[in-house]
């Protein structure tokens, strides 16, 4: 029996490319879909960054500094 061919991975085009490669290594970028979501949510809501910050260690444990968003939102990690 012969070993089932593996599919090809289409390659990923350049703006997917550095999307990752911008988004390499920001803890605020790794965050689970649903909690940026809601992040995306309070900011429409007027909700300030250190609430979200509490919000994210009191519920979740994640420990993020302001610093971290200031280098999310200033490397335009999510623009696409």
């Amino acid at each position: 029996m012969k070993p089932a061919k593996k599919a090809k991975k289409e390659p990923v085009s350049l703006v997917q490319f550095m999307l990752a490669k911008r988004r390499a290594g920001c803890p605020v970028c790794v965050l689970p879909a649903d909690l940026l979501a809601q992040m995306v949510d309070g900011r429409k809501k007027k909700f300030r960054r250190i609430e979200t910050i509490e919000w994210l260690e009191v519920a979740y444990g994640i420990k993020l500094k302001t610093a971290d968003f200031d280098a999310h939102y200033s490397g335009r990690h999510e623009s696409g």
